[in-house]
């Protein structure tokens, strides 16, 4: 552990309490503004410095979920608006036929995330697609927990961690070894089958137990839904038709141009958070006409975004604390000369440990693992690769390791089990960040001791 600091020493305290406050179901955004300051006050020695960077590390925070936040703010105003006029439960009307039970459900609504996902990429896709499932997971019985279960594990785990589509991770994960992403392919895919068979096998079974035993008010019924304010006329249906249709027009555009335009990400997430936006004002327009559309759109939108910064605040201040191990992100707060402490403490991991060879993908998971604590999914994929050739193993081993990185990175912060990594899916769905994350944690456990141990025949095999 040569070259660590005071600093680094207590940054990674303050990790540990965090997810130790996290597992004993303590709130975390104290420990998380005490850390910034300690970390801050010991680096540079001036209290001033320590509360101007406790702000600033909030603003680089925000802004790294800005464009989820407010697409997420937007989507809870058109579905509130939904409700509000009854057209929610009249959309899921035509999938109700595919449904028989709470497991057929959790599979379809998955198997369909896992698919758009892949095209666009998970946040624009739970965008896109969680407001379609929530009225058909309430009817099938399925818990509210259970659906935002599928669509993380589908999304943002299975088709976010192979991206075979895109193919934006495993490019970004093999640049960092000095490859290319069909280089990583025959490792990739047999890890990445290993993990989300396993993975998603255990959810299933899981939730399988677990329907069985809740009671029938928490299936999908908790902040996104309320009793809706229903219309029984011909006039009211007519205007249903009309704006099923344009909603549907507007829908197939943006997944066009997805499609035949190669955007994805945060492009593909303004593309769909500017049409939700049109179409909550049509659908205001065309149910309280001119009169009162004004003022029915302002309180859809207040409210939507007063629910999406209920659940994205205490998120702010944690993603800062660890944007603060970020070195990018601390040089623009502490200035250019700061090291990244994240990195530095993965650097000191690898280096001070000296196992077998076979013994390095429970080596390689850790460093993934630390460089997942931000939420991100993204930070540690610059350098998964880089750490890999550190090994000095053959260049199928550090192709194998290089893989199994950018799985354990994925799920873990890209992610399924960070709470503040998961808020998309939980905000659509209207649970808890933090339950998500637990019901997901033994699932993902399982399935990374799966891939460690594939990993490590792999390994064997070359």
């Amino acid at each position: 552990m040569l070259g660590l600091t005071t600093v680094h020493w207590i940054y990674l305290l303050f990790s540990i309490l965090i997810f130790v406050a996290l597992v004993r179901k303590r709130e975390i955004v104290l420990v998380g503004i005490a850390g910034i300051l300690a970390v801050v006050l010991v680096y540079t020695g001036s209290p001033v410095t320590a509360f101007q960077a406790l702000c600033s590390s909030i603003v680089a925070g925000f802004s790294e979920v800005l464009y989820i936040f407010i697409g997420i703010a937007l989507i809870l105003t058109m579905t509130l608006a939904m409700k509000e006029c009854g057209v929610d439960q009249a959309l899921s009307r035509p999938l109700d036929r595919i449904r028989t039970g709470p497991g057929r459900t959790f599979l379809i609504s998955g198997v369909i995330m896992f698919v758009v996902s892949l095209l666009i990429w998970p946040s624009p896709a739970v965008a896109l697609m969680g407001a379609f499932f929530i009225p058909l997971a309430q009817k099938a019985g399925l818990p509210a927990i259970y659906m935002a279960v599928a669509l993380n594990l589908f999304g943002h785990g299975a088709a976010l961690s192979g991206d075979f589509f895109i193919q934006g991770v495993p490019a970004v994960a093999a640049e960092s070894a000095g490859y290319t992403s069909s280089d990583l392919m025959p490792y990739l895919v047999p890890l990445w089958i290993t993990m989300t068979v396993i993975t998603i096998g255990m959810s299933f079974l899981l939730m399988k137990l677990d329907v069985r035993h809740m009671k029938k008010e928490d299936t999908v019924s908790g902040k996104n839904s309320h009793e809706c304010r229903m219309i029984s006329s011909d006039e009211t249906g007519k205007k249903r038709r009309i704006f099923f249709l344009v909603m549907g027009l507007l829908l197939m555009f943006d997944i066009v141009v997805v499609v035949t335009c190669d955007v994805s990400g945060d492009d593909a997430l303004t593309l769909i958070t500017g049409t939700v936006l049109v179409i909550s004002g049509i659908l205001c327009l065309l149910f309280f006409g001119m009169s009162q559309a004004a003022s029915k759109f302002i309180g859809f939108m207040t409210k939507g975004f007063g629910s999406a910064m209920e659940m994205f605040a205490p998120a702010v201040i944690i993603i800062a604390f660890f944007s603060i191990g970020n070195q990018e992100t601390a040089q623009q707060i502490l200035g250019e000369d700061v090291s990244g402490i994240l990195s530095d403490l993965v650097h000191a991991l690898v280096s001070g440990l000296h196992v077998p060879e076979l013994c390095l993908p429970v080596v390689q998971s850790m460093a993934g693992i630390l460089y997942s604590m931000d939420g991100s999914g993204f930070a540690g994929l610059t350098v998964i690769g880089e750490i890999a050739q550190s090994y000095h193993v053959s260049g199928e081993c550090a192709k194998i390791l290089t893989s199994l990185g950018q799985i354990v990175i994925i799920w873990v912060g890209g992610g399924t089990v960070i709470p503040w990594a998961v808020i998309p899916v939980s905000a659509i769905c209207g649970v808890s960040p933090r339950e998500l994350a637990k019901k997901n944690l033994i699932p993902v456990a399982c399935g990374l001791v799966g891939t460690i141990v594939c990993a490590v025949i792999l390994m064997a095999a070359v």
